[in-house]
């Protein structure tokens, strides 16, 4: 096989290595805003346009379903996903007992900064709990919902 070969050869393998790459992200785009759906549905969100979900977790047991996530919302947008999803105040700080359904998500330690709040729904929702955390231009939403 010459140099030539070799060449068309590699470059057939770049190129078919580069479309599969691109195919796996547009999947995981997709999957991710099929579960951010799943997540507003399930719990009665609105998540403002440019909100990514950092972390994303569905437990099932004796038929229900509860999703565990950590969804990451431009600063600015904070106020229009209370509104939208119909949380009316939040209180500060976490309590431990609700620090427990984030203790193993990458951004655990945002609840534990001076910026943390979470929402005190009053007994309204017992189907799902919000924390969130500010970092600057970002704020970190935390939810678990049951459906």
């Amino acid at each position: 096989m010459g140099p030539e070969a070799v060449r068309r050869r590699f470059g057939g393998i770049v190129l078919a290595a580069v479309v599969t790459l691109d195919v796996f992200v547009m999947a995981g785009c997709a999957s991710q805003r099929s579960d951010l759906r799943a997540l507003e549905s399930c719990g009665s969100f609105q998540f403002p346009a440019g909100s990514e979900l950092a972390e994303y977790e569905v437990r099932t047991s004796f038929g229900d379903e509860t999703m565990v996530a950590v969804v990451e919302i431009p600063a600015s947008e904070l106020n229009n996903f209370k509104v939208g999803s119909n949380i009316d105040r939040f209180s500060p700080g976490v309590p431990e007992y609700l620090k427990e359904y984030w203790r193993n998500t990458k951004k655990f330690s945002a609840l534990e900064s001076g910026h943390a709040e979470h929402a005190d729904e009053g007994g309204v929702s017992q189907t799902r709990w919000v924390a969130h955390s500010s970092e600057g231009a970002t704020d970190v939403i935390f939810i678990r919902a049951a459906c």
